[in-house]
């Protein structure tokens, strides 16, 4: 979108500027995740990367940045946690 310093950008440009920005709200609707996850994520190790701008206090991403991020996620279970250990091996029929 390039415009003439004297020129405003048209409602329509605006508008589709503003499309390829996600909140963090946006991106607990895109993960599915419940209100505030993203949120909580952004302070996390390998939570969501840095924002590409603040408006305001609200960090914004681009589109693309979010989805190089989704895409970059290990799989669901990834991770996982402690390891289960039983102190005896199970037998067949328990």
């Amino acid at each position: 979108m390039l415009m003439s310093t004297n020129e405003r950008p048209s409602e329509a440009e605006i508008r589709a500027a503003l499309a390829e920005l996600m909140t963090t709200a946006d991106v607990d609707d895109a993960m599915g995740w419940t209100s505030g996850t993203a949120a909580k994520s952004r302070r996390r190790p390998h939570g969501l990367p840095e924002p590409d701008a603040m408006v305001g206090r609200t960090p914004v991403y681009f589109r693309a940045t979010f989805e190089r991020w989704r895409e970059s996620r290990p799989g669901q279970g990834a991770g996982g946690g402690r390891p289960w250990h039983r102190d005896e091996p199970v037998e067949a029929g328990q």
